[in-house]
């Protein structure tokens, strides 16, 4: 499968750049450190995409080289980039993951992953193993019936049969 670049963005220091290219589901796919000459050298061959950086020292010189390769540049001033603040992070750190189910367990506390979490979440998972499996072919959920409303060939991937003497 190819990857598919959609946006990138540059973060210029004095010797090295540092490049996240984002996929066509905001995704990361590509997380590296370049040179100035690497830099222009992996973009080069690159599909024309959006890249975005901190207007400064060099980005000028550096978004009409990406212009010349065909990319679309997005020169971000430094007052925008000052203000930025990273959200809060709210949702409580674990040390890991069995140790924080056998916590929950031990005070009576509600875990990081609970099954009102996890439940759908595992749910999400599965749907997508069976859309796999039926590539090309429309599915239709129903979360209250836990069926395909339109896709009688993706309802028999619900349900496993139980060897002998193992049931729910």
């Amino acid at each position: 499968m190819v990857m598919q670049i959609k946006s990138i963005g540059i973060d210029i220091g004095k010797t090295t750049f540092h490049l996240i290219a984002l996929g066509s589901r905001c995704q990361v796919v590509v997380r590296k450190k370049f040179s100035r000459q690497q830099l222009l050298t992996y973009t080069a061959n690159l599909p024309a995409c959006l890249i975005g950086m901190e207007a400064g020292v060099g980005s000028h010189f550096l978004g009409r080289a990406l212009r010349a390769q065909g990319h679309q540049v997005r020169l971000i001033p430094a007052a925008k980039m000052d203000a930025y603040q990273r959200p809060a992070k709210t949702i409580p750190r674990v040390k890991e993951h069995h140790w924080d189910w056998l916590q929950a367990i031990r005070n009576g506390t509600k875990s990081g992953s609970d099954f009102s979490y996890g439940g759908p979440l595992t749910e999400v998972a599965l749907l997508g193993v069976i859309a796999i499996k039926l590539a090309g072919t429309r599915l239709e959920w129903d979360t209250k019936a836990a069926r395909f409303k339109n896709a009688p060939e993706a309802n028999q991937f619900l349900n496993t049969a139980y060897r002998k003497g193992w049931s729910l």
